[in-house]
């Protein structure tokens, strides 16, 4: 079995739940486990160091968890009409 398909076995389920926590939405949290461990497999000498393979993940999850809720706010935000509260 090739590294990338143990490390996403691994780590895809914590990732997963993580982001859920997170962002709240079951879909974007796939989406964001999935994005996360494409990058690590981007960065493959991070395999070679498990503890710093865990922490990266971790990282870069949360990292994505805050762009999506950040996009999410600002995509409600212009949806809002504007209003003067003079």
């Amino acid at each position: 079995m090739s590294q990338i398909i143990i490390i996403v076995n691994q780590y895809y389920p914590l990732l997963s739940r993580y982001a859920r926590r997170m962002v709240g939405d079951k879909f974007a949290a796939e989406d964001i486990a999935t994005q996360v461990l494409e990058q690590c497999w981007e960065l493959s000498s991070l395999w070679q160091q498990p503890k710093q393979l865990r922490t990266h993940l971790q990282s870069a999850t949360r990292i994505q968890c805050h762009k999506w809720l950040l996009n999410q706010a600002l995509q409600i935000r212009k949806q809002k009409p504007a209003t003067n509260n003079q």
